[in-house]
């Protein structure tokens, strides 16, 4: 929602949505959950939990859940035909690994499932991801390829070619409680 910000943040806990690089190790089991209600009927919401990873390797997965709410379906003639809504949930797990100090890799492994009226869509796919962290503390730069996807089973009959995002970001968290 802000433009892939988050790909350059690390020690990130939900690094799954952005940059799996920037996990970060837990020195206890951590589970980070959040819900959206839109007033519009929209309600949205994510859950990811890491295992206690102490060293080099670090673990998490994760779950995303949208849910559209209840929408009036159309025909080309502007023909009411009902009402129909649209659900999506992503699940994946991801694998960070710091390759020498300050500079780490990781990957997701995510499958996407998808509903709309009576169609339903089924994908999967990896992200890839690199954190630096320095030269000056607090300062991370990061990059991540997302969406390196397959459509296993297409909402019509055709396969759609899922958007690929090739994106960075740099963040400065050197000063106490302010994360630019």
């Amino acid at each position: 929602g802000m433009g892939g910000v988050a790909l350059g943040v690390a020690s990130n806990r939900q690094a799954f949505f952005a940059n799996p690089a920037g996990l970060p190790s837990a020195d206890r089991m951590v589970l980070t959950a959040n819900y959206l209600p839109y007033p519009s009927g929209i309600h949205i919401g994510s859950l990811s939990f890491q295992p206690k990873s102490q060293g080099a390797l670090r673990f998490s997965a994760g779950a995303f859940y949208l849910n559209s709410g209840t929408m009036v379906k159309t025909s080309p003639t502007n023909e009411n035909l009902g009402n129909f809504s649209y659900h999506v949930l992503n699940l994946g797990g991801t694998a960070a690994y710091e390759i020498v100090e300050n500079l780490s890799v990781g990957a997701n492994l995510k499958l996407h499932l998808a509903a709309a009226d009576t169609n339903l869509q089924l994908a999967a796919g990896v992200d890839v991801g690199a954190m630096y962290e320095g030269p000056l503390p607090g300062l991370s730069l990061g990059l991540a390829v997302q969406n390196v996807a397959y459509e296993i089973k297409p909402f019509v009959t055709e396969r759609s070619t899922i958007p690929l995002s090739i994106g960075g970001g740099v963040s400065y968290a050197g000063v106490k409680n302010l994360l630019l």
